[in-house]
C-alpha cells in the first residue's frame, strides 16, 4: 500500500474461513482498519473468465476443478452458476458423495472409489469389490483402512468435485492409485482415454435429474456404469473416454437450461479442469446443441492462477467501479 500510494484500499480473500490467506485478510484489515471482501472460490472462478471477455451481463458458468470451499460449508468443484455480477445462483452441481479422510481422498483416491462405491454397493460388497480390483492394497491401512474408511463415509464432509470424482475413476481403472502432484490421478485419466471411443449413446441414460430447485449430475450412475463396464470386460480406454465425455455433457445439458432462463447463451467455462479436453469436448457438444456458445478464458489461468482476477471483479461489481 505504500510502494504503490494505493488510497482506501479494499482487501479480497476467499470465502474459506481455513485459509492462512483468509485469516491474514482478516487481520489485516482489524490492524490497518481496512475494509474487506470475502468471494467463494467458484464465484471468482467464474468471474475470471468473464472478466476477460468483459462481460456485465448476468451469464451461465460452469466452473470445475478439485477443490472450493461452497456457500453451504461443503467442498465444491463441479458447479453450474447463474452469476449476476456480485451475485450468484447455483444452479446445478454434481451429485454430493462423501469425502472421507478430508485431504486423505486426494492423496489417495482409492477412497473416492469407495466413496462411489457405496453409493450403489453394500459394506460387505464394496468390501469384495475393493479387493478384486486389486486397490485394498493401494491405501497404507489395507484392508483395516477400508473397513476405516466405510463407516467414515457415514459421517463425512460432502463433496460436488469433479476433480474428485476423475480420481476416483482413474483409480478404478487402476491408472493412478496415489497422487504424488496436483492434479495427477485426472491427468492419467485424460492421457489413457486417447484412442479410446464415446460408448455412452444408448446406455449412460438419466444421469442429470431434478432435486429441488437444483439440476443434479448423477455422477454415482456414471460411477456405476464404469464399474460395471470394467468387470464386464470393456476398453478401460473406451470406459475412461466415455466417463469424461459423459459428465461434461451433463453438465453442458444442465448449462444449456440455466441460460435459457437467463437468456445469454455465451457459457463462460472455468476452474482446473476446464482444460481436460473429453469434459471440454462433452460440454461444447451439448452447449452446441443448445444453440450456445462455449467461452473459455485465454489470457488467464483457468484454475487458481486466475481468482485474484475474479476476485477484483467482484470488486468491480460490488463496489460499481
Amino acid at each position: 500500500m505504500k510502494t504503490y500510494g494505493i488510497k482506501d484500499p479494499l482487501l479480497m480473500c476467499d470465502a474459506n474461513p481455513s485459509y492462512a490467506s483468509t485469516w491474514l485478510c482478516h487481520r489485516w484489515a482489524e490492524k490497518y482498519g481496512l475494509d474487506y471482501v470475502s468471494v467463494y472460490h467458484h464465484h471468482a472462478h467464474a468471474l475470471a473468465t468473464a472478466a476477460e471477455w468483459g462481460e456485465v451481463e448476468p451469464f451461465v458458468s460452469i466452473a470445475i476443478d478439485g477443490v472450493g470451499y461452497g456457500s453451504d460449508g461443503m467442498v465444491w468443484g463441479g458447479e453450474v452458476l447463474i452469476v449476476d455480477g456480485d451475485d450468484f445462483v447455483r444452479f446445478g452441481h454434481l451429485r454430493y458423495v462423501p469425502m472421507s479422510g478430508g485431504d486423505l481422498a486426494s492423496m489417495y483416491p482409492v477412497r473416492m472409489v469407495i466413496s462411489y462405491l457405496s453409493q450403489f454397493l453394500s459394506d460387505g460388497e464394496v468390501l469384495d469389490a475393493v479387493g478384486r480390483l486389486g486397490l485394498t492394497t493401494k491405501l497404507p491401512g489395507g484392508e483395516l483402512e477400508v473397513r476405516v474408511i466405510l463407516r467414515q463415509l457415514r459421517n463425512s464432509l460432502m463433496t460436488s468435485s469433479i476433480g474428485r470424482f476423475l480420481d476416483a475413476v482413474s483409480a478404478l481403472l487402476g491408472l493412478s492409485t496415489y497422487r504424488s502432484y496436483e492434479g495427477e490421478p485426472a491427468i492419467a485419466l485424460e492421457a489413457h482415454a486417447r484412442g479410446g471411443s464415446y460408448i455412452g449413446n444408448g446406455v449412460i441414460r438419466d444421469v442429470v435429474v431434478r432435486d429441488g430447485g437444483a439440476y443434479i449430475v448423477d455422477t454415482a450412475r456414471l460411477f456405476r456404469w464404469a464399474y460395471e463396464a470394467l468387470i464386464s470386460g470393456v476398453s478401460t480406454k473406451d470406459i475412461a473416454y466415455t466417463v469424461q465425455y459423459g459428465v461434461g455433457k451433463a453438465l453442458g445439458d444442465v448449462a444449456c437450461i440455466a441460460a435459457r432462463e437467463v437468456g445469454n447463451p455465451r457459457i463462460y467455462l472455468a476452474g482446473g479442469a476446464a482444460v481436460n479436453d473429453y469434459v471440454y469436448a462433452g460440454i461444447n457438444s451439448a452447449v452446441n446443441n443448445c444453440g450456445g456458445t462455449v467461452v473459455l478464458p485465454r489470457k488467464v489461468p483457468p484454475g487458481d492462477g486466475g481468482i485474484a482476477l475474479g476476485q477484483a471483479y467482484y470488486a468491480a461489481f460490488n463496489n460499481n467501479i
